[in-house]
């Protein structure tokens, strides 16, 4: 049973609305898109992987993206399992080639087209992860259940390796496939069962747990405010920006028309310039003259809400 659903990242949000309304020409394109083609790889592979957790027990509980603090440290899982006897740690790597576990020196080696290319161990992470976990859970009064982590390969034709077949921590590595088998044999080899009692509690104190993370573009990415550009994007041919004729945005390139269009450029003003936006901002950035206009949409959007007449805001939850 999903208890906490995966939604796409904010992060890979923030480069994917970079990419929409930075210049073609300006210095950080290459970098953003590097990143947003990595995070993407990633989110896929997360979604990938949610396929096959569809076949587990029903009984068994899935959140998915959940980030706790210990004190002043954030951590964030891909997905966390809570099973009838523990709780399981699952971090999806999205990697294509030959991988190579170099338990020696801990290291991840990617081989692809005759390239070599070095990773950080997910090993040594999720193990990080677990660890903090439990240290977490202990602090609630919740040490005495068990904690494992796996490290899931989201491309079922990528290769794996190791230079150390007898190393117990490289069985904590599989494709995606075997997620049902591994979680079964993780359950036959834990002899104690958590009573319903103690689920309960654990998947409540999880769930309001979780912290959301509100990143600032402009501390990710360097490029200053002034440089996104304003305007409703056309969703059909991406000309910025289209105009508002008779309730309707029409793009001047390519004649298309969409009532919607500026669902769109709400977030990606949310996103890039400030985490709220209040009806004089939204008229500058969406190119509207008419104050009822732009309190219109933003009242029909699915925003959140504060304040009242003059001081009323908009924010989007994430």
């Amino acid at each position: 049973m999903i208890i906490k659903t995966r939604n796409k990242p904010v992060r890979l949000r923030i480069a994917e609305a970079l990419l929409r309304r930075l210049p073609q020409n300006h210095y950080q394109r290459r970098e953003i898109t590097d990143d947003y083609r990595k995070r993407l790889a990633g989110y896929n592979g997360e979604k990938n992987m949610d396929y096959y957790l569809k076949e587990l027990d029903h009984n068994f509980l899935i959140f998915n993206d959940l980030r706790l603090s210990n004190k002043d440290i954030h951590f964030q899982m891909d997905t966390l399992i809570i099973t009838t006897k523990q709780v399981i740690v699952l971090e999806a790597k999205n990697i294509s080639g030959t991988l190579y576990f170099d338990r020696k020196f801990k290291q991840l080696i990617r081989t692809l087209d005759g390239k070599e290319e070095g990773f950080k161990d997910p090993i040594s992470q999720v193990t990080l992860q677990t660890n903090r976990l439990r240290h977490w859970l202990a602090e609630r009064n919740f040490g005495h259940v068990n904690v494992q982590g796996f490290i899931v390969i989201c491309n079922n034709n990528a290769v794996i390796k190791t230079n150390l077949e007898e190393n117990n921590t490289i069985h904590k590595v599989f494709h995606m496939e075997h997620i049902m088998n591994m979680v079964e044999q993780a359950e036959e080899n834990t002899h104690k069962y958590l009573d319903d009692i103690t689920t309960s509690a654990l998947k409540n104190l999880l769930l309001n747990s979780h912290e959301v993370s509100y990143p600032l573009a402009n501390q990710i990415y360097d490029y200053q405010l002034n440089e996104v550009l304003t305007g409703v994007i056309c969703p059909r041919c991406s000309y910025i920006p289209m105009e508002r004729k008779e309730r309707t945005w029409k793009c001047p390139n390519c004649q298309n028309k969409d009532r919607q269009a500026h669902i769109q450029s709400l977030e990606d003003y949310l996103l890039l310039i400030q985490p709220k936006i209040n009806n004089a901002e939204c008229r500058e950035f969406l190119h509207i003259k008419s104050s009822h206009v732009s309190k219109r949409i933003l009242n029909a959007s699915n925003l959140k809400s504060k304040g009242s007449k003059k001081g009323k805001y908009y924010f989007l939850e994430l």
